[in-house]
C-alpha cells in the first residue's frame, strides 16, 4: 500500500514575482501559432523548409550569383528578360515550398474547441495563421530576393518586379493553403504526421503552387519575343493579387463560418 500510494520525489518550484505585460488578442493569437510551430520539429521541418532554402540561396547568390547570371544571359542572348522572369519564378517556387498555413487548422485537433470558445471573431484566429505563414516566409524571401537582385545586373524596373512578384505570391500561397486546410480538415489524427505530411490539402497546396510557377515559366518562354519581362511580371503580380484578395475575402466570410462550426 505504501509503494502503490507513494507520490515520488517532486522538486519544489520557487515562485518569483514578475510583471506580466498585456498584449492584444491578435498578438496573443500570433504568439500561440508561433509557439505551436516552434514546438514541433516535424511541423518546422516539413512545412517550413522553404525558409531554409531561401536562406541558402541568399548565401549562394552572394558567392556565385553573378557568375550564374552572366552564364544565363549568355545562354539566352537576346532574351535577357527571360532570366529575370526565371529568377522571380524560382523565388516563388522556393517560397511556395512553405505550406505552414495548410495544416494549421488540422493541428488544432481535439483542442479546437478552446479556440472556438474564446471571445474573438473566428476571422481573428484564421488571420493569425496567415500572419504566421507570412512572418516565417516573407522575411527570408525579402533577404533572398535582395541578394539575388543585387547580383543580377538587371535594370531597376526588373529588380523591383523581382522583389514584388514573389512577395505577392507568398500572400496567395498562404491564403490558398489555409483555404485547403479549411476545406479538408483532419481533426481526428493520432499522430502529427497525418495532417502535416499525409493530407490531400497539404499535397495540393504545394503541388498547385509549384505547377503554377513552372507553367508561367514556360508561358513566358513562348511569349518573350512579344512581351517584355516587366510587363509579364506586372500582369502575373496583378493576377496573384486579385486571387489573393478573393481568397482572403472567402476566409473572412465562409471560411470563418466553417472554422466556427468544425
Amino acid at each position: 500500500l505504501h509503494i502503490a500510494t507513494a507520490s515520488g520525489n517532486t522538486a519544489k518550484t520557487v515562485y518569483h514575482e514578475k510583471a506580466v505585460k498585456p498584449v492584444s488578442a491578435d498578438a496573443a493569437l500570433l504568439r500561440k501559432e508561433l509557439g505551436r510551430f516552434t514546438a514541433s520539429p516535424l511541423y518546422m521541418l516539413n512545412c517550413g523548409l522553404g525558409t531554409v532554402f531561401l536562406v541558402v540561396l541568399a548565401v549562394l547568390a552572394l558567392i556565385k550569383g553573378r557568375e550564374v547570371f552572366l552564364m544565363m544571359n549568355a545562354l539566352f542572348a537576346g532574351g535577357e528578360g527571360f532570366v529575370t522572369v526565371l529568377a522571380a519564378l524560382c523565388l516563388c517556387l522556393l517560397a511556395g515550398s512553405n505550406d505552414i498555413s495548410t495544416p494549421s487548422v488540422s493541428l488544432e485537433g481535439k483542442s479546437l474547441w478552446i479556440a472556438q470558445s474564446l471571445p474573438i471573431d473566428p476571422w481573428q484566429a484564421l488571420r493569425a495563421k496567415l500572419r504566421m505563414h507570412l512572418l516565417i516566409t516573407e522575411l527570408p524571401l525579402v533577404v533572398c530576393a535582395v541578394c539575388v537582385a543585387a547580383v543580377s545586373g538587371a535594370a531597376l524596373p526588373e529588380i523591383v518586379m523581382m522583389l514584388v512578384t514573389p512577395m505577392v505570391y507568398v500572400v496567395l500561397s498562404a491564403a490558398f493553403g489555409l483555404f485547403m486546410g479549411l476545406k479538408r480538415p483532419n481533426l481526428n489524427w493520432t499522430s502529427e504526421v497525418a495532417p502535416i505530411k499525409q493530407g490531400l490539402a497539404v499535397f495540393l497546396s504545394m503541388f498547385v503552387g509549384w505547377l503554377v510557377a513552372v507553367a508561367l515559366g514556360f508561358l513566358y518562354y513562348a511569349l518573350m519575343a512579344r512581351v517584355g519581362a516587366v510587363a509579364f511580371l506586372l500582369t502575373v503580380t496583378a493576377l496573384f493579387a486579385v486571387l489573393a484578395l478573393v481568397l482572403v475575402r472567402w476566409l473572412k466570410t465562409s471560411g470563418a463560418k466553417i472554422y466556427q462550426h468544425l
